[in-house]
């Protein structure tokens, strides 16, 4: 049985909340880390419903404004939803890989 992986790019969700995030696409962040900024995001836009919504727009005025910080931002969003993605046991591994290991467990990811 094959399993199917996902798109290149990643959740389209994870790249969108990501580029929404409140986190400096130049720092690093380990992967517990990226996913409560998801959720959080998720939370503070009103839902996954309203994320590609809120996305889009936001990509729209980033463009009108000169777009200087969308290129790299968006960059690191969609490598940090695909880096998140690979993992094929899922999220719930990751955090309890990384509960188990203690801290430095697991790469911090980020940096553009």
């Amino acid at each position: 049985m094959s399993r199917m992986t996902p798109p290149p790019e990643g959740d389209p969700q994870s790249v969108s909340a990501l580029y929404l995030s409140r986190l400096d696409h130049e720092s690093l962040y380990s992967d517990a880390e990226l996913l409560r900024a998801i959720a959080e995001t998720v939370e503070r836009v009103g839902g996954r419903r309203e994320l590609a919504g809120r996305y889009a727009d936001t990509l729209r005025e980033e463009a009108a404004a000169g777009g200087l910080r969308r290129g790299a931002r968006d960059r690191w969003a969609r490598r940090m939803a695909r880096e998140l993605a690979r993992d094929p046991a899922g999220a719930e591994h990751r955090l309890a890989h990384r509960a188990a290991g203690g801290p430095g467990t697991e790469p911090p990811r980020g940096t553009s």
